[in-house]
Order: C-alpha cells, then sequence, then structure tokens
C-alpha cells in the first residue's frame, strides 16, 4: 500500500498553466509526507472560472517556481519507485506531460492509476464520481480545488479502497477492479491508464493530434455540469480540434454518461466530430438519434 496522491490546479485552459500542486505520499497505508505549491503557469494568464474554483490568482503567483522547477526539487524524489494516484488522471497527468514539455524536461519514468475509475468500480451506487461528492459519502475532510486538500483526499479514498477490498497491493486492487497501470515514460509520452484492463497506445501528448488548437479544457466544467449525461448512452465519433477525445469521454463518464463505440436504439446522442463514420451516420438517421457537433456540444457547456 505505497503510493504517491497528486493534484493540480491550472490558471486556465491550457494544460501547460498548472498554477499549485499537491502532493501526498502513502508508506504501508499511512501518510507520511505531503508537499504543497504554487506554480508560475504558462501562459501567465488567470481565467475568472479557475480563479473561482481554487482562488489563486495573478499576484498570488508572480514569484512562484515554474513546475519544472518544483519536479526536480521537491516532486521527483518523493515519487521514485512509487505509482502515482489522482483523481480523473487523463487531467493531471496532461498538466504535468504539458507543462514539462515547455521546458524539455526528462523525468523519471514512473507508473500511475486513476481513482475516479476505481471508485466507479467500488463506489457503484453514488450518483456521480466527484471527489466533492465521494468525501461527503465517505466523511473524508475537503477543502476542495485546494491541490493539497484534494491529494489528501485521494490517499485517503486509496486507503479506504485497500480496506473495503481487503487487497494489500496496488495490483491486487487493480485485479479486483479489472483495470491496470499507466505508464509515463521519461520522454514524457505516456500509455493511458484504463479501466478495462486494456493499454492504449503510448501518445506524447497533442503533438499526434489533427490540431494543436485544443482550447477547452473539460475539467473546468465538471462542477458546473456534474449530472449532464446522467444515464445517456453516448457515441462519440469522427476528428476532434478543440478536445482532445479521450478528455471528451472522461467528461461523458464523470457527468454519469456511458460511452460507447456503437449506434443502437438504446444511443442516446451522438457527439460527432469532423469526418464521422458514415455507417454510424446511416444507422443514426434511420434510428432517429440526436447528432451534435463539436461546436454544438461546446456551446452547449460553455452557455
Amino acid at each position: 500500500m505505497n503510493f504517491v496522491a497528486l493534484d493540480f490546479e491550472t490558471a486556465n485552459e491550457h494544460r501547460s498553466s498548472a498554477c499549485s500542486v499537491g502532493l501526498v505520499k502513502v508508506v504501508n497505508g499511512v501518510i507520511v509526507d505531503s508537499f504543497y505549491s504554487l506554480i508560475k503557469p504558462e501562459p501567465f494568464i488567470f481565467n475568472v472560472i479557475n480563479s473561482k474554483k481554487h482562488l489563486i490568482k495573478e499576484q498570488d503567483c508572480v514569484n512562484a517556481p515554474s513546475l519544472s522547477e518544483v519536479w526536480n526539487k521537491e516532486i521527483q524524489q518523493r515519487i521514485v519507485g512509487l505509482p502515482v494516484i489522482a483523481h480523473n488522471a487523463s487531467f493531471d497527468i496532461s498538466v504535468l506531460i504539458n507543462s514539462l514539455k515547455l521546458n524539455s524536461a526528462i523525468i523519471g519514468p514512473f507508473q500511475y492509476a486513476c481513482s475516479l475509475f476505481l471508485s466507479k468500480y467500488f463506489l457503484k451506487d453514488l450518483p456521480n464520481h466527484k471527489l466533492s461528492t465521494i468525501c461527503t459519502h465517505l466523511n473524508i475532510p475537503l477543502e476542495h480545488h485546494n491541490a493539497l486538500s484534494d491529494a489528501r483526499a485521494c490517499a485517503e479514498l486509496l486507503i479506504h479502497f485497500f480496506t473495503i477490498s481487503n487487497c494489500s497491493s496496488l495490483e491486487s486492487l487493480f485485479e479486483v477492479a479489472d483495470c491496470s497501470y499507466g505508464f509515463v515514460n521519461s520522454d514524457l509520452t505516456y500509455n493511458k491508464f484504463n479501466s478495462r484492463g486494456k493499454r492504449i497506445r503510448s501518445t506524447s501528448y497533442g503533438s499526434k493530434q489533427p490540431s494543436s488548437g485544443f482550447d477547452i479544457d473539460l475539467q473546468d466544467y465538471i462542477d458546473i455540469w456534474p449530472d449532464i449525461f446522467q444515464g445517456k448512452r453516448v457515441v462519440i465519433s469522427g476528428t476532434f480540434y478543440r478536445i482532445p477525445r479521450p478528455e471528451l469521454e472522461d467528461f461523458i463518464n464523470i457527468t454519469g454518461g456511458l460511452n460507447s463505440s456503437s449506434v443502437s436504439n438504446k444511443t442516446d446522442l451522438i457527439i460527432a466530430g469532423d469526418k464521422m463514420g458514415p455507417s454510424k451516420l446511416e444507422k443514426a438517421t434511420q434510428l432517429g438519434i440526436k447528432i451534435i457537433s463539436e461546436e454544438e456540444f461546446i456551446q452547449m457547456i460553455t452557455n
């Protein structure tokens, strides 16, 4: 039961804009160390939505170190040989990678996993699996969107899962929940953690996507629309230019929906990018299923 729980807050929609980091180290099921730091984000812009959540403002970070500096001086030594756990890990890992890439950093490789996915297995009856909802249910103290408090809550959550499952290691916990580690490599490519026990191919975040113009951070809208897809079966098809497709899948899951790879009479909605699959389009038309474009989806959540 040894791991490190990690959480980032961002200043704006860019994944390179980490403005604070919290870390909690667990050894033998006990919290033994913690760390918190403000970070100077890149670009140095604080939008209203983000600042309203975490209460960090521009003046707080003027003299803060870069994430690369904090990583080299404080974080790297704390995670050596330990897996990293985050709640909605796709967000935190992408923040880490994008922020470090700006400084051409080289890091020690590490494994990681997502407590959000584990929560869906061990806490099936909850209406959603946001960290705030889980902490209320389990009476875990939480100052939400304070990076250290979020990291500590994530650590307490994992300890709870160990307790109720009688597992003594993350490997045995993953076996019960049918999932596996993700990996971050020293060149900042990564294999994504997956809740179905399948490995997704290694990617360099953003560099192999159809466009470098991703400008919508869905993390900003989870608290605004916590149940927007509650009970809905959603199909994603086509190429997306403003939202990374894996993050759209995570958003649907977090907000109560179910991702489906195929169109059927049980499908409630299709979010279509460029060049939607012709067979999916034909079947959706026949069944009268609602189809919205990437832009219409963005308008829906940002209104």
